[in-house]
């Protein structure tokens, strides 16, 4: 592992830097003294995937030094873990290359170096495409960047400097496009689309194992069924004090609707009903897009198979909920007050601090056990629809669902604090808490289905709290993409 990549240091330099890397090989949280942590931050600012090429470090910073890291960057908590997703639409000048000759890079310890990204192919539904298992055909040409593509990288790799003459650059290739980050207090950060570079970044900040149903980024790691990936069999953090502690118990996903009364009921859940069993996986260095084949059962008989697709990015999961079914707008009719639940079934919070969108700035529920009127009036609302847990232990839940503007549905917060409350299918019995969202009031001429769900794990929301935190995840930053033309000094 070349851990100065693209950076010329004197040899004796060198080798006092690597070993002062290795000697936190085996450190343990908060072991890190503040000399040494601020020869950290110096390699950190010119290289913001050092905690994944180093992941002891990360696992020694106490949440103070991992906050004042992040923030070292010139970045607040919510823009360093958020990826950045744009359609090739964006580029009509790449259009027609080959995508392997694409890259990205940033300005970083006074070079123009590159940095991890990706390049997916997409379906005709919207899904990532994969030769040999996807259901609909490729939009485009596999391997040529085509209009409907996805770009991915992490916003923390952008850069705060230009390109400019005087900076070298180290990727070998040909600078073609600028990309200008604007976000809501008008800083600008920067990236650089490059053709052909000769030097690739080769980290990967996410994997996910097919077989194993085995997940590991930067920050957390997950095991799940491998023929179920909604069953979740182990969540731990890569960071704070937290380490040994599973963090989610279960994911919850069921549909509860009367048929033709309120009296006549009928429930379909992820351990009974639903069975999304992971057929194959786009494994990049910012996404590990997973394309589920998911079988509907009732009473072991099955009635449909839709598709669907896990996201696992560094500090995230997107579950994209797509459910188009045939005759819908008939089955619809007879259906009465359906209802869709996701929950999160949580381990341990206890003394957590929650809040969403519909409480009070500046106030805060705290689990223990018991439904507070605060935890019991806390509500969200289709245009501001998201939850905020805070642990303690640098690791926060930022939760979103977003369901189509045109779609006359309702959001709201599901949520228990008890942990007296048992349920089927969990291993940590009790609410500590159950957190999640609701749709209700569904539309009944159609059963066309539209939920996205985006489960963001912070260190922290930062000091101004998780209101302000949800005005940057609600508007993310807005790019210009423009021409590049070598600015000089």
């Amino acid at each position: 592992m070349n851990l100065f990549h693209n950076i010329q240091k004197p040899a004796v330099l060198i080798a006092a830097l690597l070993s002062f890397f290795n000697s936190f090989a085996h450190a343990e949280y908060d072991s890190i003294s503040p000399p040494d942590f601020q020869k950290f931050l110096t390699q950190y600012q010119a290289k913001p995937s050092l905690l994944r090429e180093q992941p002891e470090l990360l696992k020694a910073l106490n949440k103070d030094q991992l906050s004042e890291a992040i923030e070292s960057l010139g970045l607040d908590h919510f823009h360093y873990l958020h990826p950045v997703v744009i359609k090739g639409d964006q580029f009509p000048k790449l259009v027609g290359r080959n995508s392997s000759d694409i890259s990205l890079a940033t300005v970083r310890g006074g070079k123009l170096i590159s940095v991890p990204s990706q390049i997916d192919d997409l379906d005709t539904s919207g899904w990532i495409y994969v030769e040999g298992q996807s259901s609909n055909p490729l939009t485009g040409t596999q391997g040529v960047f085509d209009s409907t593509d996805e770009l991915i990288f992490m916003y923390r790799d952008t850069g705060s400097k230009q390109y400019i003459d005087t900076i070298p650059n180290a990727t070998g290739g040909e600078v073609v496009q600028e990309l200008v980050f604007t976000d809501n207090k008008n800083q600008q950060r920067y990236a650089y689309v490059i053709n052909k570079a000769k030097q690739l970044s080769t980290v990967d900040y996410v994997s996910f194992d097919l077989e194993q149903g085995k997940a590991d980024t930067t920050f957390y790691n997950f095991k799940v069924d491998p023929n179920n990936v909604l069953d979740f069999q182990d969540f731990k953090a890569n960071v704070g004090d937290w380490q040994d502690h599973r963090l989610l118990d279960a994911i919850f996903f069921e549909i509860n609707t009367g048929i033709f009364s309120r009296w006549t009921t009928i429930s379909l859940d992820n351990f009974n009903n639903f069975e999304a069993t992971p057929v194959a996986v786009i494994d990049g260095p910012i996404r590990a897009a997973v394309l589920l084949k998911i079988w509907v059962k009732y009473g072991n008989i099955p009635l449909m198979r839709i598709w669907g697709q896990l996201n696992v990015y560094d500090q995230s999961l997107a579950i994209p909920l797509k459910i188009e079914i045939p005759g819908g707008d008939i089955l619809a009719k007879t259906l009465v007050d359906p209802k869709i639940d996701f929950l999160l079934d949580f381990n341990g919070y206890e003394g957590a601090r929650i809040a969403a969108s519909g409480t009070p700035e500046g106030q805060f529920g705290v689990v223990d056990g018991v439904m507070s009127d605060f935890e019991k009036n806390a509500d969200m609302s289709n245009d501001q629809p998201w939850l905020w847990m805070e642990s303690g232990h640098s690791w926060d839940l930022f939760a979103t669902a977003q369901i189509p503007k045109s779609w006359p549905a309702k959001l709201s917060l599901a949520y228990l604090d008890d942990f007296d409350d048992e349920v089927e299918n969990e291993n940590f019995p009790g609410a500590w808490p159950r957190a999640g969202f609701r749709v209700s009031e569904l539309p009944t001429d159609s059963l066309d289905i539209s939920l996205n769900i985006d489960l963001r794990f912070p260190d922290t929301v930062g000091k101004a709290g998780p209101h302000e935190f949800a005005k940057l995840a609600l508007n993310p930053p807005v790019l210009q993409v423009q021409e590049f033309k070598l600015a000089v000094q």
